[in-house]
């Protein structure tokens, strides 16, 4: 009997793939997450609105950026109402991502200090489902506000 070929991933690449999720490319400040669970289109557009509305506030609008960097991977499916049981899965209705601890969501470029951002961000994650951490961008360690 042939064996199965079992096909190996390089540690290298998993844990390059791995520091793309935890570590801020972008911005100055990322906006990370400090549990895991499912997050749908509709809470990352809240998130992006509330901030980017927070941002006019302070006439900075035009100098600040936000990056999305978390994607959507994982279909949903529902079948129409009123049909019968069985025959496959229903037809894709959104996409969703499980998000785990310390993933990076969003990612923010402003002059804005540390301490204006964190406000920024405490009103606007009152509407997302998951608890969020701001992280500022630095050399040796990140700057960590809880909320």
């Amino acid at each position: 009997m042939k064996k199965k070929k079992s096909f190996k991933y390089s540690l290298l690449k998993l844990s390059l793939n791995r520091e793309k999720k935890y570590k801020i490319r972008y911005g100055n400040f990322s906006i990370k997450s400090t549990n895991q669970g499912l997050i749908n289109q509709k809470h990352l557009e809240n998130l992006r609105r509330k901030l980017s509305k927070q941002l006019k506030k302070f006439n900075i609008s035009a100098k600040s950026k936000i990056f999305i960097r978390s994607p959507l991977w994982k279909p949903y499916t529902a079948k129409p109402l009123l049909s019968r049981m069985g025959k496959g899965a229903g037809n894709i209705v959104d996409w969703m991502a499980w998000v785990k601890l310390g993933y990076i969501l969003i990612e923010i470029t402003t002059p804005l200090s540390f301490f204006f951002v964190y406000k920024i961000v405490k009103k606007a994650r009152k509407l997302f489902p998951l608890q969020l951490i701001l992280t500022k961008k630095s050399n040796n360690i990140n700057q960590i506000k809880y909320f």
